[in-house]
């Protein structure tokens, strides 16, 4: 049931994904064909669309550095629990090596 919920989550994730780049795309697509058919000249038109292509570029940089850097803290975290997680059995495995050990060793002795 736990898996159920965690597949339904990982395709809203992607549906809201692909809206919102759907969303962006129309965005762009629209304010490209209003410009070109807006009553300017055709070389201050097309500065307008290059400023305006560099200012999305930008913008799409800035959030791929953003997303870059979230994902790679989340893999630190990650990472860290795990090694935490790693060492705390080993700890734990170790003690009770030694228990079963010192127990064996309590058994023999009174043989």
């Amino acid at each position: 049931m736990n898996r159920n919920r965690v597949n339904r989550y990982a395709e809203n994730d992607n549906t809201n994904k692909v809206i919102i780049v759907a969303a962006a795309a129309g965005l762009l697509v629209g304010a490209a064909v209003s410009l070109l058919f807006a009553p300017r000249k055709g070389s201050k038109m097309r500065s307008m669309i290059a400023d305006g292509a560099s200012d999305w570029a930008s913008c799409v940089a800035d959030g791929f550095q953003s997303v870059k850097k979230k994902v790679k803290s989340g893999a630190d975290d990650v990472s860290d629990k795990a090694k935490s997680k790693y060492s705390d059995l080993k700890s734990r495995t170790a003690d009770l090596v030694d228990d079963a050990k010192n127990g064996y060793d309590s058994l023999k002795n009174k043989i």
